[in-house]
């Protein structure tokens, strides 16, 4: 019974320190294989003329990812052992034509013919006349007397105009003085909202200045200064070529890439040729970048960070006074 015991113990062990060493070995994988990466580009002068192509790669190209750039056209391709995904966007947005509307017109219809006179009597004639008289005499009456409501109209709305402004006249000036008093109000609030804002600020600034001032802060800023150093001088391309000529259309543009270049001018500077243009909008020349990121170098610039006493301090401080 002890030896079929021990024997199902010796399975179990052998079948975890599989597990255990497989997820070893994967941790390594992770850590230690670099995904290397490839990048070119050309351009002879024009937006409409560059080309350019990324390349990203891991565990013998088990993982691979492909970005290409060409004719305004950008396309792109992933792979994962056996499989693979692939598309294409074109850059350039073709304007459609709007089609023009069909109109329907109209169709009138013909006038209907006029009937044809009859020939009246004259005793018809004279009716008809002294109809068209009465029909005159009572036009002529009905706007006397619309002229003579409008004009009673006028002297009510008159008479009711000049009631109102006796009466807005003594209220306008209560209005006024109470306007006046809301807005003495509101400039007194905002003086005190300024005068409390700049109390704070200055307790903020001493506050800040004495956090800056610290030997601790000084020291956890130094050390997070020569980490990230490090960090970057390990990814640094191992092989890097460019050689461009940049232009924008407005030279402030252009000054400000430059200005933003210069940073990394002390990784590249031997290696790459930059010439700015400022009396023209061009961008010319070729470039070509290889390297490899290993996953090790982060774990490594987080775990020194972590261990270091100054940082964590300042970290709690960092929390504390944002509270």
């Amino acid at each position: 019974m002890l030896h079929i015991l021990l024997l199902v113990l010796k399975f179990i062990g052998i079948i975890i320190a599989a597990i255990l060493g497989i997820l070893v070995l994967l941790a390594c994988i992770v850590l230690f294989v670099p995904v290397r990466y490839e990048i070119q580009g050309k351009s002879d002068g024009s937006l409409e003329s560059i080309k350019g192509k990324i390349r990203v790669t891991w565990l013998l190209h088990l993982f691979s990812a492909d970005v290409y750039y060409k004719e305004k056209c950008l396309k792109w391709r992933i792979r994962i052992a056996f499989w693979k995904r692939t598309s294409g966007i074109r850059a350039d947005v073709t304007e459609k034509n709007d089609k023009g509307g069909t109109r329907h017109e109209e169709k009138q219809e013909p006038d209907s013919e006029n009937p044809k006179d009859v020939p009246k009597k004259p005793e018809d004639l004279e009716a008809a006349e002294e109809m068209e008289e009465n029909e005159r005499i009572s036009e002529a009456s009905k706007e006397v007397e619309e002229v003579l409501e409008e004009t009673i109209e006028k002297e009510s709305a008159d008479a009711e105009k000049s009631e109102e402004n006796a009466e807005t006249s003594e209220s306008e000036g209560s209005r006024f003085l109470q306007k006046i008093k809301s807005i003495c109000e509101k400039i007194k609030y905002t003086f005190r909202n300024i005068c409390d804002k700049i109390e704070v600020f200055r307790e903020k600034k001493e506050k800040l200045i004495e956090f800056v001032e610290d030997e601790t802060h000084r020291n956890a800023f130094a050390r997070i200064k020569k980490e990230l150093f490090r960090y970057f001088g390990k990814l640094k391309p191992k092989k890097l070529e460019a050689q461009i000529r940049y232009g924008f259309s407005d030279p402030y543009y252009t000054g400000k890439t430059l200005a933003y270049l210069s940073v990394l001018y002390p990784f590249f500077g031997e290696h790459a040729e930059i010439i700015p243009d400022f009396e023209q909008k061009i961008l010319k020349g070729r470039l070509y970048v290889k390297g490899r990121i290993r996953a090790s170098h982060f774990v490594h610039f987080v775990w020194n960070l972590f261990w270091d006493k100054n940082i964590r301090k300042s970290y709690r401080h960092i929390k504390e006074f944002g509270a």
